[in-house]
């Protein structure tokens, strides 16, 4: 897996994604973070709320509520990453007049894919 370091490193690279690419993501996994609030990590809050659970189960619980918060980072992650190059998909680019893209290629905010 990339790191969300790397990856918004190379967010602004020519070459980028194209509109209906970006807007997909968001939606797909928009609605995925959505459910793993709304389903997954209210159904691990409602396992800890149980008095009645042995100690090997609320452990499991408590590994399930974590895996659930270490999913959400890392769609959160990606949703921010994604909203970044949402200003730089092939069709902006492509709609940018060439005195604008090399502007911006001067003042560094647009750089050459490196893979």
């Amino acid at each position: 897996m990339v790191s969300s370091a790397r990856a918004r490193s190379r967010s602004t690279s020519l070459g980028s994604s194209d509109d209906h690419t970006v807007a997909e993501t968001l939606r797909v996994y928009g609605q995925m973070a959505h459910d793993y609030r709304t389903l997954f990590a209210e159904q691990g809050r409602r396992w800890q709320a149980q008095a009645t659970l042995t100690t090997a189960t609320r452990h499991a619980v408590d590994a399930y509520a974590e895996l659930v918060e270490a999913h959400l980072a890392a769609l959160d992650d990606l949703l921010a990453l994604t909203k970044e190059i949402q200003g730089h998909t092939i069709e902006k680019i492509m709609a940018t007049s060439d005195l604008e893209l090399g502007i911006e290629a001067l003042l560094g905010h647009l750089r050459p894919r490196s893979d």
